[in-house]
């Protein structure tokens, strides 16, 4: 039987040892006829939904509820109650300390007097989120702490599709007077907004459109306190805002072509 049927024969020897117990597989196998026979057990067909349907309205609905699922997600609309509270937590806690100063004659009075400073988001909280981008911002740029200049062209390539949440952006130029010279911790790089929270302890909205920035990057491992704190140790980056008017993520996608910045 085994000499009948070699390729089945040779599988199941694989399985079985036995040359007796192969011969035996096979002959129960082929007891009805000499063709290979496969046993079907009858099952219950389930109607298949929406088989009518085309293929293409199918996709339609899919792609339906893939966007309704995302409109469930209220990270974003948190973020933006969050932002607007804080704002008017920071409006409330102005008014308290000009008030406090008129009818105590003062010129100057703490913040830390009031309870609504307590709620404030802190400059040194966002330290260590800065020393985090640092840290992937060289591994980016492939910046070693040897002192040792990148290649800046590859640079610029790789921080056009950068993150930017943690950098220390300062503000070079703008259009609007009030923001130049603004700096602080990037917290939150929106499509149109540099939100930073300043040394003050100040949450500031910067419009990326018409403002020029800055920041620089240590050449040096920055803890070291044996190394100088001057313009040769550190690179220094000047970024159009208008060219980033995109989420970090569309960026990355996206060819920047050289061309003037009417915007400024």
């Amino acid at each position: 039987m085994d000499k009948k049927y070699p390729l089945e024969a040779s599988l199941l020897s694989r399985s079985y040892p036995s040359k007796e117990k192969i011969i035996q597989l096979l002959e129960t196998r082929y007891a009805l006829n000499d063709n290979p026979t496969l046993s079907l057990k009858p099952i219950e067909i389930e109607e298949i939904e929406n088989s009518n349907k085309s293929l293409l309205t199918n996709l339609r609905e899919e792609k339906f509820k893939y966007k309704k699922e995302l409109k469930k997600d209220e990270s974003k609309s948190v973020f933006k109650k969050f932002i607007k509270n804080h704002q008017r937590l920071q409006k409330k806690l102005k008014l308290k300390i000009q008030h406090y100063k008129k009818s105590n004659n003062l010129s100057q009075v703490s913040e830390t007097l009031f309870k609504e400073y307590k709620e404030l988001l802190k400059f040194d909280d966002f330290l260590t989120m800065n020393k985090l981008w640092i840290s992937y911002i060289k591994d980016l740029l492939c910046i070693l702490n040897d002192g040792n200049l990148p290649n800046i062209q590859q640079c610029l390539i790789k921080l056009s599709s950068a993150e930017f949440n943690g950098c220390f952006l300062r503000v070079l130029k703008s259009k609007n007077k009030e923001l130049i010279g603004k700096n602080g911790i990037v917290i939150y790089d929106s499509q149109k907004f540099f939100i930073i929270v300043e040394q003050t302890n100040k949450l500031k909205l910067i419009e990326k459109k018409g403002t020029y920035f800055t920041f620089v990057i240590p050449i040096y491992d920055y803890e070291n306190e044996n190394i100088d704190d001057n313009d040769n140790n550190y690179l220094e980056f000047n970024i159009i805002g208008s060219r980033f008017q995109y989420r970090s993520h569309d960026r990355s996608g996206k060819k920047f072509k050289s061309k003037s910045a009417d915007d400024l």
